[in-house]
């Protein structure tokens, strides 16, 4: 949430939501993640890889390819 301003990405967090395209905890790598945020100013995209975290320039088709790329790689069923 800290990475969202206030008047730029949002003016009332109340109704805010997150959705991840996918979250593991991968042995001996650490946690990866793609999620979105979704806000009344629009929906921000973001990449966290062990303890560093991403500002994506995405939009929604980059970001299911993404997922779906990725949940591919790892062989996750769905």
């Amino acid at each position: 949430m800290s990475t969202l301003i206030q008047g730029e990405h949002y003016d009332d967090l109340v109704y805010t939501t997150v959705e991840f395209g996918y979250l593991f905890d991968i042995d001996e790598h650490g946690f990866e993640a793609l999620f979105k945020m979704i806000t009344d100013k629009g929906t921000f995209y973001f990449a966290a890889q062990k303890k560093s975290l991403i500002t994506l320039d995405f939009n929604e088709e980059l970001f299911k390819m993404t997922t779906e790329s990725f949940l591919d790689l790892h062989e996750v069923d769905r």
